[in-house]
């Protein structure tokens, strides 16, 4: 569970903040950084709660029960991996036509599908013509198709100097955090 603590919180207070996306919409609020722009709030906020309670547990369920569970049971493995489908379908239908979740820009819903969208719901994955395919479980994700070509293949290829100087933007305005 990744954890921050923002010693100049509001009112100068410390400021303990959990969960991955609780963190991402902190330090977006904070800095004013990757949040598009203010009618984007809404579509924003929707497909940031989409990935924290949809995508991200039905991903990490599918996953468990198709190589952690010490007992196999085809319908937990069934039920966990067509949810994850279903929610990956979802995402590659909104991006159609776009190159990023919200907005014209980069923002946290990018970042918060980003490890989801690369992970997978199986592992290990190679690309086969445009396609991610994910060797532990077969299963390819049409999001892989419209967003890697467009948005996820961007931020990936971003040079390192760039993404390394954009994240120490947004760190130091977030001020001191342990």
């Amino acid at each position: 569970m990744p954890v921050i603590v923002d010693n100049a919180g509001p009112g100068g207070v410390e400021a303990r903040v959990f969960d991955s996306t609780a963190i991402l919409l902190y330090l977006g609020e904070k800095t004013g950084e990757l949040m598009g722009s203010p009618a984007d709030r809404g579509e924003l906020l929707s497909w940031l709660l989409f990935m924290a309670s949809g995508l991200g547990p039905f991903s990490g369920q599918a996953v468990h029960f198709q190589r952690a569970a010490p007992e196999k049971l085809p319908y937990a493995v069934n039920r966990y991996r067509r949810e994850a489908e279903r929610h990956y379908a979802v995402l590659d239908k909104h991006l159609e036509g776009r190159e990023f979740i919200v907005g014209g820009g980069y923002t946290i819903a990018d970042i918060s599908a980003w490890g989801w969208i690369t992970a997978g719901i199986g592992g290990e994955a190679e690309w086969r013509d445009g396609v991610r395919f994910w060797k532990s479980c077969g299963v390819t994700h049409l999001t892989l198709v419209t967003y890697s070509g467009r948005g996820l293949r961007r931020i990936e290829g971003r040079k390192l100097v760039d993404h390394l100087a954009a994240i120490e933007r947004y760190w130091n305005a977030v001020g001191d955090l342990l």
